[in-house]
């Protein structure tokens, strides 16, 4: 795993909480915007390491 790599796993992990804590304090939508960007990055993460 690179450096650039483990970098966007480390901003995912604090985007998802980030989202979890939108759900929980009520903003549910909010939690769901971040958790779907959490989503794409790291399919994007995933399929660049199947290559």
């Amino acid at each position: 795993m690179t450096k650039q790599e483990k970098e966007t796993i480390c901003i995912l992990q604090r985007q998802i909480q980030q989202s979890l804590e939108y759900i929980e304090s009520g903003r549910i939508e909010e939690g769901r915007l971040v958790a779907v960007i959490v989503e794409r990055g790291l399919d994007k993460l995933l399929s660049k390491s199947k290559k």
